[in-house]
């Protein structure tokens, strides 16, 4: 309440403050435009600074953008060179690798090991070794043998069973031992030899191995010094951008501070300038008093005049007190009136004009009088107002003059802002991004790093096995006779592991991808009982948010209905009383509609019996029309307010039940409104101690207004009683039904408290369904989980028997590859058999070319031969028709002679047809 009166009291000081601008003299007009034109050359001052501002706003908006823009084309120019250089340094990788892989063996590619491929390279040094060794061992057996039998041959048993030739077998037998001693020199220095050879071959892998290794040592600097210099790149751009950054920032913020500063001077010039302009619009000189009192009784009954025919309704507002209470002078006025009403029902027209004209001069003498009191009441509290208030108005144009010197400094300053924020931009998005790429070349460090680490376990991975390797040569060439059986049980346990490591490659990825499956299924199910409890919590806080809300609508929504309840309460008493005295109006109106019913019966006898007498049927008939016409309105509008009666009692009715409902239901929540209605008294004694003093001023300037418009609603009345005398009951009517319409929403009211506690207890059980499903479908994922279980434990069995197929499959294609290989041998073959097949028919192809070219150079000179004789021919045959045609011509000069022989004339006749057809066939030809 206290906050409406101090908006009603501002708004009728502001107009009073315009009455008094506006009523002021021609003597004062020249102070008033003077002070009108700074006030507005103020307004158009501070509209000029806000219109600055917002340019700089929008131009500062457009340098970040355009710099956010620039920065993003730095950005991705450099990404793009990094970009560039990356795939550059790619390619070259991979020429490396294409140029290692053109020097390994086919073999390799059957996943066979590098100490077989170094020995494959070699011709199968392995092979030659074994030889070696199983062939030395086979002549030591050899020559062993040999000296056993010899030495045997020395022994007397055999020289005793030879006695003869005893010299010569023993010179023979010497010669033997030189030649197996000279067999032996020979096989050591074979031996030797192969010796030599195979550690020159050793050598030459050893070479080889140290040649890869510094390949892969040489890729690995170049790939190290590419991302040094890439890294070198970036820090050198991110220390640059850095540096820029923070001179940018410190430069921004010294910038910030200047704004600031321009910005405190500019609030401190707007303050000084609202200060300024209310006091130019409420001082005003004080010779304006005696001006605007003369204006006032020159334009009064102007004024009075044109505000006369007002709103019937506000009579009702201004004689409604401040607590809403009904002033005793409309209860006093009421019951005169209702007896005016129901004399004015028996008197004439003319008895009615004159009795309303003699109201009307009463009205407006007591409305002059009024006036006349009102305006001298005012002019006495404009009089006392306007002495209080002084004018100061030398001073503020000096503060006016000393803030318009200070504006174009503050002008100034904010264009050398803007014209240095031109020159520089924002690299806020430049940092960022720059740190995002310093973190991306961080993770590729980290990459390179295990990488190099793999490198490094790989390498010392072939080393080992290299060792390994030539270990298993050195016990080859001791154990020669075991070689062949240990080699082929290598290659099958080598055959083996990489099976194995195939297998172990697939179960690996197998467990990885089951593994990932289930983490992410443990990560679905974490989020998911995350998002339940927060949607739990979202829930219970979306509740009691809305208890406490409720809590605080039902107790506001009390109080109002209490307040209500108390002017309702008032008012019904009020209108109770009003409604007993328009019942008996009713029954009034009932009476005299009853004796209107008769008199019009008795009318419509009398003309019925009229209309048979009189000669002017016509005019009688439509008499008789308009008068049964006022008799059904006269009906209607009886009905029509029996019909409103009866409700209006039912409403009554039905209010009072709900007046009885409501005050009990009042009585229980008072017991909670005490709680705070003693927190709230605290604040309510400060709010009061204002309010007093507001209400105070209301009621001074309440009453002045009441009284005006007191006046003007009589004026209305009276106006409305000489248009239509049945409009009080219209009012009546009209109060009664607002009075509905207030229970209505009072009702209304209730109502939607209690639609609003069904919908949260709705609300609530809504939220409790949605737990219970929520707690199902947590059980439901567990099974599901249960059953997901089962399912990759069916899953890692089908995987155990694909890998078996797989093995089998790998098996067999193994083989197929080998038969390929050998097919692909044999089409080798043929590829060159086709090849040598090919340039023999290549040679045979240039001799017939040649032997063809021979026969046709013979074919064009017969053929020009053959034309030269045509030509002759041709000639021959002209000359000869030439003498067939002086023939005939001799012929014809004899043909009457001729005719006599009539076969002779037949045959010339033919003749001619040939020599003009052979003619015919000449021409084109020669023509051609």
């Amino acid at each position: 309440m206290p906050n409406v009166d101090t908006r009603e009291l501002r708004s009728t000081l502001a107009i009073d403050d315009s009455m008094i601008t506006s009523c002021s003299p021609r003597s004062s007009e020249h102070d008033l435009d003077s002070d009108v034109d700074s006030a507005n050359m103020e307004n158009l001052l501070l509209e000029d600074l806000d219109l600055y501002m917002d340019d700089i706003n929008s131009r500062l908006i457009v340098s970040r953008m355009v710099g956010n823009s620039v920065i993003r084309g730095i950005v991705n120019a450099i990404a793009e060179d990094s970009a560039e250089t990356i795939s550059s340094k790619e390619a070259q990788i991979e020429e490396l690798n294409r140029r290692l892989q053109l020097y390994e063996p086919i073999a390799g590619l059957r996943g066979a090991s590098p100490s077989q491929v170094q020995f494959t390279r070699l011709g199968l040094r392995e092979d030659d070794d074994g030889m070696m060794g199983s062939l030395n061992i086979a002549a030591e057996k050899h020559l062993e043998v040999l000296k056993r039998e010899i030495e045997w041959m020395r022994s007397s048993d055999f020289l005793k069973g030879t006695q003869l030739g005893q010299g010569r077998s023993l010179e023979s037998l010497t010669q033997m031992d030189k030649n197996i001693d000279a067999l032996r020199e020979i096989m050591g220095i074979i031996f030797k030899n192969s010796s030599e050879m195979s550690s020159l071959l050793k050598e030459s892998l050893n070479e080889q191995q140290w040649q890869r290794e510094i390949q892969r040592e040489v890729d690995s600097a170049i790939v190290q010094n590419i991302i040094r210099e890439m890294r070198e790149g970036f820090e050198t751009k991110l220390c640059e951008q850095t540096s820029l950054f923070d001179a940018q920032n410190d430069y921004w913020l010294k910038k910030v501070g200047e704004i600031s500063d321009l910005h405190q001077e500019l609030k401190f010039v707007s303050k000084s300038m609202l200060s300024i302009e209310p006091e130019h619009h409420h001082h005003l000189p004080h010779g304006s008093q005696e001006s605007y009192e003369e204006w006032d009784n020159s334009k009064k009954k102007d004024h009075v005049s044109g505000k006369l025919y007002g709103y019937s309704a506000v009579t009702d507002s201004s004689r409604v007190g401040e607590n809403g209470v009904v002033s005793e002078e409309k209860s006093g006025n009421t019951a005169p009136e209702i007896a005016e009403s129901s004399l004015l029902l028996h008197l004439s027209k003319e008895e009615l004009i004159s009795h309303y004209k003699t109201e009307i001069s009463e009205m407006k003498r007591q409305l002059e009088s009024s006036i006349q009191e009102k305006t001298e009441e005012l002019f006495r509290w404009k009089r006392q107002f306007l002495k209080e208030r002084g004018f100061s108005h030398t001073k503020k144009e000096k503060e006016l003059e000393a803030l318009k010197k200070r504006l174009p400094d503050i002008s100034l300053r904010l264009d050398g802002v803007l014209l240095e924020a031109k020159n520089f931009y924002a690299v806020q998005d430049d940092h960022d991004k720059t740190f995002s790429f310093k973190q991306r070349i961080d993770g590729l460090l980290l990459e390179n790093k295990s990488l190099r680490d793999l490198l490094a376990s790989k390498s010392k991975e072939v080393d080992r096995l290299a060792s390994q390797v030539s270990e298993a040569a050195k016990r080859m060439t001791k154990y020669s006779s075991l070689e062949k059986t240990l080699l082929k049980k290598k290659r099958k346990l080598e055959w083996e592991i990489e099976d194995a490591e195939t297998e172990t490659f697939i179960r690996s990825q197998i467990d990885t991808c089951i593994l990932s499956e289930l983490i992410h299924d443990s990560e679905c199910r974490g989020e998911d009982a995350h998002t339940e409890t927060e949607i739990m919590e979202n829930i219970y806080g979306v509740i009691l948010g809305g208890l406490i809300v409720d809590a605080r609508s039902l107790v506001n929504s009390i109080r109002v209905c209490a307040e209500k309840n108390n002017i309702l309460a008032a008012v019904v008493s009020q209108k109770d009383k009003a409604l007993d005295l328009e019942v008996e109006k009713a029954e009034r109106l009932r009476q005299e509609v009853a004796s209107l019913s008769t008199l019009v019966n008795e009318r419509d006898i009398a003309l019925s019996s009229e209309v048979k007498k009189s000669e002017t049927l016509s005019q009688k008939l439509e008499k008789a029309e308009q008068l049964k016409k006022e008799v059904l309105l006269l009906s209607t509008l009886v009905r029509e307010k029996d019909i409103t009666l009866s409700l209006e009692v039912k409403r009554s009715e039905e209010l009072s039940q709900e007046l009885v409902s409501l005050r009990g239901f009042i009585e229980e929540k008072n017991m909670l409104i005490v709680d705070l209605e003693s927190k709230l008294r605290k604040q309510e004694q400060d709010l009061d101690q204002d309010s007093e003093e507001l209400s105070k001023l209301k009621a001074q300037v309440d009453e002045q207004e009441r009284s005006l418009w007191g006046y003007r609603a009589e004026s209305d009345l009276v106006k409305s009683r000489l248009d239509e005398a049945m409009k009080k009951i219209g009012q009546s009517d009209a109060e009664i039904f607002n009075l509905n319409q207030k229970l209505a929403l009072a009702s209304n009211n209730m109502r939607e408290a209690e639609k609003e506690k069904i919908m949260l207890y709705n609300i609530i059980q809504e939220k409790e369904n949605r737990l219970s499903s929520a707690t199902a479908r947590v059980d439901e994922r567990t099974q599901q989980m249960e059953s997901i279980v089962v399912f990759v434990k069916e899953l890692s069995r089908s995987v155990v028997e694909l890998e078996r197929i797989i093995l089998r499959k790998l098996e067999r294609r193994s083989s197929r590859l080998e038969e390929l290989f050998s097919e692909c041998d044999e089409l080798s073959k043929l590829a060159s058999l086709f090849k040598r097949r090919e340039l023999q028919y290549k040679k045979e192809l240039e001799i017939r070319y040649r032997d063809l070219r021979k026969e046709i150079e013979i074919i064009v000179c017969n053929h020009e031969r053959a034309e030269n004789e045509v030509d002759r021919l041709g000639d021959e045959v002209d000359d000869l028709i030439s003498v067939l045609e002086k023939v005939c011509i001799a012929l014809d000069h004899y043909s009457p002679v001729l005719q006599h022989y009539t076969g002779v004339v037949e045959v010339l006749e033919m003749v001619k047809r040939k020599l003009k057809d052979v003619c015919r066939e000449t021409r084109p030809t020669a023509d051609e």
